[in-house]
């Protein structure tokens, strides 16, 4: 059985760490963020704190210097905590709560983080739930006065006078947490360094839909391409009825140039909804993405339209076209109307 315990360690300046934190505690919009895969869970997340602790340590701390903080200072530390879903399951999630509370307080005790709280989410992950927690800290120290992080983000060199590959605070923290998870059955899982991207569980459940992805646009294209086909093959069918009279066979010429043209439109148009399931997939957010597609609309029926948005946003998970689809339609109409006043 998988038992594994591992941290990734991130920092912002105020504005970002606030809008991250409205993210863990599925504040307002950020309660259907493109994260959340599996909503039927949220109501098992659990949150040791809201949004208002931050403004309430921030005071705490213009008292302690007697001067309003830096604007630009990096004022959140966050690490995120994975858990490995076999022992995490066994466990229970409400057992983790009180050891979620030690480790935050083992992290102010060692580095002197101020803790805000934590949020452990349930509602992640692809066919198996991503089990973690986001654990937040104020970036001050109020028995030294500093800013920790400062500290923290030193290096320093190895026993042959090298620069450490990892930051060796930052390995150590690995060690506060499987110290404080191992009462429940934790081992340590693997160092990450405080400019790691991504944690491991995400990049294989981004790889693992992109190639479901993969596999499902290519049965979209093969039921377009078959609606396609169906109404070339009428139209054709009546050209070829028609074609005694010169002058329609004349028309039949230029509706074959018009199919080829369309197969082309229809073949950008595809290509442009791959472009935005991908960049959905990784990035949450493909506005530019939804425009293109929207922007590669090739002029056919609109049912076709309705069931390739359709298959595009449900494979996504991204409903952006489907929401603005009007409104970006507007956009583009307008930037026409503006170029030919030019």
């Amino acid at each position: 059985m998988k038992k594994y315990v591992a941290i990734r360690a991130k920092y912002y300046k105020k504005a970002a760490g606030k809008k991250v934190i409205a993210h863990a505690l599925r504040k307002g919009a950020h309660a259907n963020n493109q994260n959340v895969t599996k909503p039927e869970n949220q109501n098992q997340n659990i949150y040791s704190f809201d949004d208002k602790k931050f403004n309430e340590i921030e005071k705490k701390h213009k008292e302690a210097i007697g001067k309003n903080p830096q604007k630009n200072r990096n004022a959140i530390f966050e690490t995120v905590i994975i858990f490995s879903e076999e022992n995490f399951s066994k466990v229970g999630a409400k057992n983790h709560e009180e050891y979620l509370e030690k480790y935050m307080e083992n992290i102010k005790e060692e580095y002197g983080f101020e803790p805000l709280g934590f949020a452990l989410h349930l509602d992640e992950g692809g066919e198996n739930v991503n089990t973690h927690a986001h654990a937040y800290f104020y970036n001050f120290d109020f028995k030294k006065k500093k800013a920790p992080l400062r500290d923290l983000m030193k290096k320093g060199n190895d026993a042959n006078g090298q620069v450490n590959k990892l930051n060796p605070q930052f390995v150590k923290m690995q060690d506060v947490a499987t110290s404080t998870f191992e009462p429940i059955g934790y081992i340590r899982g693997e160092s990450k360094d405080v400019t790691s991207a991504e944690h491991k569980s995400k990049e294989k459940f981004v790889k693992d839909k992109l190639a479901q992805v993969k596999n499902s646009i290519n049965d979209s294209k093969i039921i377009l391409g078959e609606q396609m086909g169906e109404r070339l093959k009428n139209e054709n069918e009546i050209l070829k009825q028609v074609s005694e009279n010169h002058e329609l066979k004349k028309e039949n010429k230029k509706l074959k140039t018009l199919n080829e043209v369309l197969k082309e439109q229809v073949q950008k148009w595809v290509k442009s909804g791959l472009n935005y399931i991908k960049k959905s997939l990784k990035v949450g957010k493909a506005k530019e993405e939804a425009e293109e597609t929207i922007e590669e609309e090739p002029n056919i029926h609109k049912d076709i339209k309705k069931v390739f948005y359709e298959e595009v946003s449900n494979i996504a998970k991204n409903n952006e076209i489907k929401n603005n689809y009007q409104e970006i339609k507007e956009e583009q109409k307008n930037k026409r109307k503006n170029k030919i006043k030019i």
